[in-house]
């Protein structure tokens, strides 16, 4: 086939001079790459939302560890403060207590899961219970060396 048999075969673009098929040429170009710039504005404002939201789940589970970080400091501070009478230890507890319940807020409020949601829930509620219970079992603890204190105090005196 020659060059000129392919040109005659689209007689629509055979009325058209050459300065013209230029230019409707470079149009199409022109289509083209405002079609694939469109496209990649839009994948790429897709990455970036895909990117956040990794951020913001990231961050939920940093946060997470963090809360488990502090549930076994504060269960250290109960033990000690129960244990050994530590009033410091017992004060620590109740801090930890507090900041624990803040988080497990601000965990819930950023997890859109409702399954992990609910396993928060239940984190705050299990917290509250165990920090009424420390509560309990410190008020007994101390009533019990009071009790110690009263009744060895006057055995101890009369022993000397």
């Amino acid at each position: 086939m020659e060059c000129g048999a392919a040109m005659k075969s689209i007689p629509f673009l055979a009325r058209f001079k050459v300065p013209a098929k230029i230019g409707f040429g470079f149009a199409i170009v022109l289509l083209l790459l405002v079609g694939v710039a469109s496209f990649g504005g839009f994948v790429l404002r897709e990455g970036v939302q895909l990117q956040k939201s990794y951020a913001s789940i990231s961050d939920n589970a940093q946060n997470v560890l963090r809360i488990a970080h502090l549930v076994a400091e504060m269960r250290r501070d109960v033990l000690m403060a129960i244990d050994e009478s530590d009033e410091g230890a017992a004060v620590r507890a109740a801090g930890l207590g507090t900041q624990l319940t803040a988080m497990l807020d601000a965990a819930v409020k950023a997890t859109h899961d409702p399954e992990r949601r609910e396993n928060l829930d239940r984190m705050q509620s299990l917290l509250r219970t165990y920090q009424a219970d420390f509560q309990k079992a410190l008020t007994a603890e101390r009533e019990r060396h009071e009790a110690i204190e009263r009744g060895m105090n006057p055995i101890g005196a009369r022993a000397r």
